[in-house]
């Protein structure tokens, strides 16, 4: 028959011989019995599981192996208390030592303490929140890791059922829900124009933006230390620095309006070249490890989007555009992606949770409106962005659209 481990045994189609742990005899399980196929498949499973280095049925397995004991502890405990007996003792202390063992097993060693912090600190508790902002959201239902619930994702099928799976059929309610937003990438993409544009251009500007990003997100994450299973979702304690990227949003505009003054085509198809010479070799990476594709393909449709976005503003530049004519166009192009997000119902308090929304819920009785003192002029965007005083075309431009 065939054999594994050396415990069980296929003995025929409708027989398993199994081998008792305590006598080393191999005992017979019929498989025509229901309750013995059910018994026999528990026993296999635990069996199997009872190898594993590391996952949920290993720590499952301590877990048992510590209560039964502590169990057995408690019961010899009282025995050598009664008795008085040396041989009771001795029993005491080797269950206190099996005790040790598994306690020394269930501490996590260093590496996965910083893989815990990498995926669920930093990548569940962080990104995902950064990412239903700019990117898009599943749903409003709290999530706690499973692909079914408060994911983050961007309305490409290609993208998302790497991730979550076939996305082609969603019930109504899912569908309907205000919560489940395709942002596509888009103000994600304005922002990292923005960030490389600010970075270049003025590094200590870039700096201080920087360090309000890092200080309202990633330093918060290791400061609150968050344990798995919250009872609630946190996307409110990061909210700052969803603001700090919010300001390279509007910069990824002057990036591209500087695109269409200085690009030169040499630049536009090193930086195009560049973007997507990284998704080929992560692309290649994720093949050989065995993964899926979710990084490498979000990494190429940004690198074609991008690329295409800088080219239309080479495009300008090259058709002769004034500089008044080429600064509308691209803000109205930047105009598209709140007005996407609006029709998304990013704008809603019960479809959003960044930072709109946890305004919001708690202000929904403030009504403002803007003074004619209150708008901005050409001269306090000049003053504000002092190292673009000489794209006047531009900050005229912005004064209007605000």
């Amino acid at each position: 028959g065939l054999r594994f481990e050396e415990n069980f045994e296929v003995a025929s189609a409708t027989e398993v011989l199994v081998r008792n742990p305590e006598t080393g005899q191999m005992n017979r399980a019929p498989l025509t019995d229901d309750s013995m196929v059910q018994t026999l498949a528990s026993y296999i499973v635990n069996a199997l599981e009872s190898g594993l280095s590391r996952g949920k049925g290993y720590v499952a397995g301590l877990d048992d192996q510590r209560g039964q004991l502590e169990s057995q502890i408690r019961s010899a405990t009282r025995r050598a208390n009664q008795t008085g007996s040396s041989e009771d003792v001795r029993l005491v202390r080797q269950f206190e030592g099996a005790l040790d063992r598994v306690v020394e097993k269930q501490k996590p060693s260093q590496l996965e303490n910083l893989r815990f912090f990498k995926d669920y600190q930093v990548g569940w508790m962080y990104f995902r929140y950064f990412l239903w902002n700019y990117s898009g959201k599943q749903s409003d239902v709290q999530g706690h890791g499973d692909f079914m619930e408060g994911n983050w994702l961007t309305g490409i099928d290609a993208i998302d059922e790497e991730r979550l799976g076939n996305r082609s059929v969603l019930s109504e309610q899912r569908d309907n829900n205000k919560a489940h937003n395709h942002f596509f990438y888009l103000p994600l993409l304005l922002g990292l124009l923005g960030f490389i544009f600010q970075a270049v251009r003025d590094p200590r500007q870039f700096l201080v933006v920087a360090l309000l990003f890092v200080m309202t997100g990633l330093a918060i994450v290791v400061y609150l230390n968050q344990y798995p299973y919250q009872p609630r979702e946190r996307d409110y304690a990061f909210v700052g620095s969803f603001y700090a990227f919010a300001m390279w949003i509007g910069l990824g505009i002057m990036a591209l309006f500087e695109a269409s003054r200085k690009l030169e085509l040499k630049q536009l198809g090193q930086i195009a070249g560049a973007g997507l010479a990284a998704g080929l070799i992560l692309f290649a990476t994720e093949s050989f490890a065995g993964g899926g594709h979710a990084l490498s393909y979000s990494v190429l449709f940004l690198s074609v989007v991008g690329g295409g976005l800088l080219a239309l503003a080479w495009a300008m530049n090259k058709g002769a555009l004034n500089e008044v004519l080429r600064a509308q166009i691209l803000v109205v192009m930047g105009l598209l992606v709140p007005a996407l997000m609006a029709s998304e119902g990013w704008t809603t308090t019960a479809g959003l949770t960044g930072p709109p929304a946890w305004i919001l819920r708690r202000t929904t009785w403030i009504h403002w409106r803007p003074t004619r003192s209150s708008l901005p002029t050409e001269t306090t965007i000049h003053s504000h962005f002092g190292m673009y005083r000489k794209s006047k075309a531009i900050a005229r431009t912005f004064a209007f659209a605000i």
